[in-house]
């Protein structure tokens, strides 16, 4: 394998990956790496010429459909000859859940989005959900990555644990030069494009919201330590001023009612007691009513409760939960329409994309600005 070497020139205003991919292809049409040899790994060009593994990536999905190079399963990507080049249509994009567990409205908006969105630019979409992958299962190899998949919409799984898995997800269709975009979710150290709501945004809404009605003492309550959730309390933060509420944020163990008790118990002991509960989504909201209604605590009258999704029977609660409502369908179709662009060569750089959310105000927030 010849030595890859030519530098990159970091001042001249042309994408990384579009040089990165002229450098590789002009050493392939001169010769000097030679058809039927495989390219270096991922990682091996990374280090070589001091790139993320996305703008790799990028490079490497342009010269497969330039058919200067084949992804050859069990094998690696194979260098082809421009008399060889490699023609086989990409007729698929994946839709991958990480989590299946994920809020069955949130997953079924999404999919729901996800074909019709595939269709319009000309794609059939493969849906695809599990407790991650493993290196034997057959669909994973034949239909998730194929010579035919021509990128994946990953929707990462939520969950704290989880995040070196979801980094060896990405690592594993960067290396293999399949282009990806993430939904729900984004990997903040990580070069890669993304689609999600606006979470800071959105939880600046409820910050804004719950300093109207007269709450400066608030708990945040999540079983998830990511991106979104991060972003969504952050925006909370950022609707007073410096000093002027009192926040305390509460971390519970995923499937695990007790550490979710406990963690009311926490909050309840806290004194002064928060007036109110900013839950990371709507599940976690709808638990904290049926077990604050266990306790005889009456919502919103002793301690306001606001979710964050607005799934579709948070309105018919009792009380009918205030929230921050996301478009699940709109994220899909964003996304399969930046993957569609990514494959095509459509975009400049990694394009993260953040959509609008809603705040939908019902009867679980206490107005106490009155009672001041």
């Amino acid at each position: 394998m010849a030595q890859l070497q030519d530098s990159l020139n970091t001042q001249s205003g042309v994408p990384l990956h579009v040089q990165l991919r002229e450098i590789l292809k002009a050493k392939i049409e001169r010769g000097e790496l030679k058809s039927g040899e495989l390219l270096p790994s991922g990682k091996e060009l990374a280090t070589q010429y001091g790139l993320s593994l996305g703008t790799i990536s990028q490079a490497c999905h342009q010269l497969v459909s330039d058919g200067l190079l084949l992804r050859e399963r069990g094998k690696g990507t194979v260098i082809l000859s421009p008399s060889e080049k490699n023609i086989t249509e990409k007729k698929y994009i994946s839709f991958i859940l990480l989590n299946c567990d994920m809020a069955a409205a949130m997953v079924s908006d999404l999919v729901q989005a996800v074909q019709p969105a595939a269709h319009e630019v000309g794609y059939e979409a493969i849906i695809y959900g599990k407790q991650g992958f493993a290196e034997t299962d057959e669909m994973y190899h034949e239909r998730v990555i194929s010579e035919e998949t021509a990128g994946a919409v990953l929707v990462l799984d939520p969950v704290s644990s989880a995040a070196e898995r979801n980094h060896a997800v990405c690592d594993r269709f960067d290396n293999l030069g399949i282009p990806f975009v993430l939904t729900d979710l984004y990997l903040p150290e990580r070069d890669a494009y993304s689609v999600c709501s606006d979470n800071f945004s959105g939880g600046e809404m409820a910050g804004r919201y719950l300093r109207q009605m007269g709450h400066t003492n608030i708990a945040t309550l999540t079983d998830c330590d990511n991106s979104s959730v991060r972003d969504r309390f952050a925006g909370l933060r950022n609707a007073f001023s410096a000093g002027e509420a009192q926040i305390a944020s509460f971390l519970f163990d995923v499937g695990s009612q007790r550490s979710f008790e406990n963690a009311l118990d926490h909050i309840l002991a806290l004194s002064p007691t928060p007036t109110a509960i900013f839950a990371s989504c709507d599940w976690i909201a709808v638990n904290v009513l049926r077990s604050f209604n266990n306790r005889k605590i009456t919502i919103p009258e002793k301690m306001s409760v606001l979710g964050y999704d607005d799934l579709e029977f948070v309105q018919f609660l009792t009380p009918p939960l205030t929230t921050i409502a996301q478009d699940f369908r709109k994220i899909g179709h964003e996304a399969v329409r930046l993957l569609a662009d990514v494959i095509n060569q459509r975009t400049q750089g990694f394009e993260q994309i953040r959509l609008p959310v809603q705040f939908i105000e019902r009867g679980s927030v206490q107005n106490i600005s009155i009672n001041s």
